[in-house]
C-alpha cells in the first residue's frame, strides 16, 4: 500500500511540472485604414462569378474596412445590363481601355490584379494596405428628394482629386456566368474635383427611377491623379426622402419677383398667369408694403380697379388660365427707395389653399 501512495504522488507530481507551451499563433494586423477595390467586371466572364464570391466574403469578414465598386464592362458580353458609358471615363483614369480582361481589380488605386490566378492573396494585399494609418477624412450628407440628388461634402487633411459615386446592391439578375445577385454596382458619377484640405462642395443630381433608392449608397474617395494612390475613402448612406405633399390644382405664377426701376421710370408692371385645373371661384388679394406717396392696383379684364381695392374674384368655368396684372406707382421723386407688394390667390371656399408671391420693387438713382 505505501508504494503505490508514492507512485500516485510521483505521478501526479510529473504531471504538474510538465513544461508549459508558450507560443501562440501569429496574429492579424488590425486594420487601421479603409481600403477600397476596384473590379471591371462583366454579367458573362465566368471567372467574375467566383471573383465576385470571394470578395463578398472579404466584405463580410471586413465590414467596416473594405469598400468595393464594381464597374461593368462590354466585354466579353456586350449586352451586360449593367454596362453604363460613365464607366469608361474610371478606364481611361487608369488608362484601360474598353476591352480590358476581367476580372481587372485595382486595389486603393495602386495594387492591381488580373483574373483569379492571385485570388488567395487578396486577403493579405488588403491587410498590408489597411494596417497603415488614415491620411485624411471625407464628411457628407446625401439624400434623395423628389428624384433629386443632393449631396454635400468635406474634405479634411488630404487634397487630390474627390470622387463620389452611386452604388447599388441587392440588384436581382440571372446573368450568362451564373450570378444571380449583384452588389456594389456603379451607377453614376456625382463629383470628380480637385480638392484640398478643408474644402466643402455641394451638387446635385438628377437620380435614375429605375434604382431602387434603398439599396443606394454613396463611395466617396480622394486621389492623387498622378500616382493613383486612394488615400481616403468613406461610405455615405442615402438618405431617401418620399414628398407626400400633394400639389395644389392651381397655380400662379409671373416672370419676376424683382423689379429695378431708375428715377422716375413708373409704373411697374408685374404680369400674373392663374392655371386652374378645377372649376371654380378665387379671390386674389394684395398685401401692400408700399413707401409713402407710392399705390399699387389690379388690372383685370381690360380695367383697372382701383387702388384702395384690395381683393378681387377670378371665376372658372371650367379649367384654364386667366391673366391680370399689378402695377405699382410711386411719387414723381427720384430718391432710392424699395417697397413690397404680397399678391395671393387662394379658392373661395377654402381660403387656407393659399399661394402668395413677393413682388419687390426697387428705385435706384
Amino acid at each position: 500500500m505505501k508504494k503505490l501512495k508514492i507512485f500516485v504522488i510521483l505521478a501526479v507530481l510529473g504531471f504538474g511540472c510538465k513544461k508549459k507551451d508558450t507560443t501562440t499563433e501569429p496574429t492579424t494586423p488590425q486594420p487601421q485604414r479603409i481600403v477600397l477595390f476596384e473590379v471591371f467586371t462583366n454579367t458573362g466572364c465566368i471567372p467574375c462569378k467566383e471573383a465576385a464570391e470571394h470578395l463578398d466574403s472579404m466584405m463580410n469578414k471586413y465590414p467596416d474596412y473594405l469598400r468595393i465598386i464594381n464597374y461593368h464592362v462590354k466585354t466579353p458580353d456586350p449586352n451586360d445590363p449593367f454596362y453604363n458609358s460613365e464607366v469608361d471615363r474610371r478606364l481611361n483614369f487608369y488608362g484601360l481601355s474598353g476591352s480590358v480582361a476581367t476580372p481587372y481589380l485595382i486595389f486603393d488605386g495602386t495594387v492591381v490584379n488580373q483574373g483569379i490566378n492571385n485570388m488567395d492573396n487578396w486577403e493579405t494585399q488588403f491587410v498590408n494596405l489597411a494596417k497603415e494609418s488614415e491620411k485624411g477624412d471625407i464628411s457628407g450628407y446625401c439624400e434623395i428628394k423628389n428624384d433629386t440628388i443632393h449631396l454635400s461634402l468635406k474634405v479634411s487633411g488630404v487634397q487630390g482629386k474627390l470622387f463620389a459615386m452611386i452604388i447599388e446592391s441587392s440588384i436581382d439578375f440571372n446573368a450568362p456566368n451564373g450570378e444571380s445577385v449583384f452588389n456594389y454596382v456603379f451607377k453614376k458619377y456625382v463629383m470628380d474635383t480637385i480638392c484640398s484640405t478643408g474644402d466643402s462642395f455641394y451638387i446635385e443630381g438628377i437620380a435614375d427611377t429605375s434604382w431602387n433608392y434603398n439599396n443606394l449608397s454613396i463611395v466617396t474617395f480622394v486621389q492623387d491623379a498622378s500616382t493613383k494612390e486612394i488615400y481616403v475613402t468613406r461610405e455615405l448612406s442615402i438618405n431617401v426622402i418620399q414628398d407626400t405633399t400633394q400639389p395644389l390644382p392651381f397655380s400662379l405664377e409671373t416672370d419676376s419677383l424683382i423689379y429695378k426701376r431708375r428715377g422716375d421710370q413708373f409704373p411697374v408692371i408685374c404680369e400674373f398667369i392663374v392655371n386652374s385645373q378645377i372649376q371654380g371661384s378665387f379671390y386674389v388679394r394684395k398685401i401692400d408694403n408700399l413707401p409713402q406717396n407710392w399705390f399699387s392696383n389690379f388690372c383685370y379684364n381690360g380695367s383697372c380697379l382701383p387702388p384702395d381695392s384690395n381683393i378681387f374674384k377670378i371665376e372658372f368655368r371650367s379649367p384654364g388660365i386667366d391673366t391680370f396684372t399689378l402695377d405699382i406707382f410711386d411719387d414723381t421723386s427720384t430718391i432710392p427707395d424699395s417697397g413690397t407688394v404680397r399678391v395671393q390667390l387662394f379658392p373661395v371656399t377654402d381660403t387656407t389653399l393659399k399661394i402668395e408671391k413677393e413682388i419687390k420693387v426697387i428705385r435706384i438713382p
